[in-house]
């Protein structure tokens, strides 16, 4: 599992996360295994799963327990992205894509 840390300034997440690697390139003075208050450890958290009516937008970064994490606010869709979502529907249903015909 790929390990990635963030930057901490005022007790806030500043910048985006870094891979171990970069991250040890960049602060090859600071020892991963025991972080001085300036850095933290994060997890990524992927977008989740699509809800009817709804999109998810990510909004930062969160202190969970010990880890940093990726935070995603559910929002309504607009009425224009709902005809959107109908339109290309429709399009797939016409075009026959996805269609098992016996």
């Amino acid at each position: 599992m790929m390990q990635l840390f963030i930057q901490i300034e005022n007790g806030m997440p500043i910048n985006h996360p870094i891979v171990e690697k970069n991250f040890c390139e960049v602060f090859p003075h600071i020892d991963i295994n025991n972080l001085p208050p300036e850095f933290a450890r994060f997890e990524r958290v992927l977008e989740p799963d699509p809800i009817d009516g709804f999109k998810f937008v990510h909004d930062g970064y969160s202190l969970v327990g010990e880890v940093y994490q990726d935070v995603w606010l559910t929002v309504p869709l607009t009425p224009e992205e709902i005809a959107e979502i109908a339109a290309q529907s429709n399009n797939i249903i016409q075009s026959g894509i996805g269609v098992s015909r016996v």
